[in-house]
């Protein structure tokens, strides 16, 4: 298969925003939007915020954050949120969880972004997963400026880059 071909001709990464050396060809071979970016590890110390919760009940979601159903509670869960006036504002998730690590899915509500409210669930969240002996994961898009901004505040270490056509 040519894709294979191409890939296994593919040098190591040094610049984890540049593109694979084919992506042209993959592009003409593959149709589709491109999608990269960054993933993450966390430092070995991390401050644990204050004020944040962990959601057990879908009801604080709904306010800000439609379609979560009852049953995505447990498996995203530890969900981090903070608060207020009852409703979860911003929220960390596990958007990907195993045995051995975890990776964060973070939403912030519209009128509440801008004031760092994404990076301290984020944290809290990491310590959470830390807690339960697994390794916490972010990664996002090149293009995402807040996610990066959040990566950045929390000082978190790139560690590889992805790469798909979507």
């Amino acid at each position: 298969m040519e894709l294979d071909s191409l890939a296994l001709e593919e040098p190591p990464v040094s610049d984890f925003r540049n593109d694979p050396v084919h992506a042209e060809q993959y592009l003409s071979l593959v149709e589709g939007a491109v999608y990269s970016g960054p993933a993450f590890t966390f430092p070995e110390e991390i401050a644990r915020p204050d004020g944040t919760i962990f959601i057990k009940d879908v009801r604080l979601l709904e306010h800000h954050f439609s379609g979560w159903k009852s049953s995505e509670i447990v498996a995203s869960s530890p969900i981090v949120a903070l608060i207020e006036d009852g409703h979860a504002v911003s929220v960390c998730f596990c958007a990907r969880r195993s045995d051995v690590a975890a990776e964060a899915g973070v939403e912030t509500a519209v009128e509440f972004r801008g004031r760092g409210l994404a990076s301290r669930v984020t944290a809290a969240w990491a310590v959470a997963i830390r807690d339960s002996g697994r390794v916490p994961l972010y990664s996002t898009s090149w293009d995402n400026k807040a996610s990066l901004a959040v990566a950045r505040k929390l000082g978190l270490k790139t560690y590889a880059s992805s790469w798909s056509i979507t």
